[in-house]
């Protein structure tokens, strides 16, 4: 929870929720209502509105960039763990680079989506 701003001088806040777990059947505003439930100043607290969105996410944590072997022509910039907005110039720089003139400035090897490979099969 953090909070956001005061409103004109006055003894209202508004508050931000980031709450993060796994997908459900009961995911969204129950959340919200646990929170409410288990935080006494908030019982009476006015819900505005809420939102819900997808964060993709890979199991090193680490960000996907560059080809997808099995498809010739397509690209991949994903996996940015909800940084994608802050990352995606430099990504983006690099993937442009790498499709125009099939090199980058830097070595993407390690951001390569086959590095999962090997822990699908169990390898770690």
């Amino acid at each position: 929870m953090q909070p956001i701003k005061k409103q004109r001088g006055e003894n209202k806040a508004s508050l931000l929720f980031c709450i993060m777990e796994p997908l459900s059947d009961t995911y969204g505003k129950g959340s919200v209502d646990d929170e409410k439930d288990g935080n006494k100043r908030l019982a009476n607290a006015k819900i505005v509105r809420t939102w819900a969105g997808w964060m993709d996410a890979s199991a090193d944590g680490v960000p996907s960039l560059g080809t997808v072997d099995e498809i010739p022509g397509l690209y991949v910039a994903c996996a940015f763990h909800g940084h994608g907005f802050g990352m995606a110039p430099a990504a983006g720089e690099q993937l442009a680079k790498l499709i125009v003139t099939g090199r980058t400035d830097v070595d993407l090897s390690a951001l390569h989506y086959d590095r999962h490979k090997v822990c699908a099969k169990g390898n770690r």
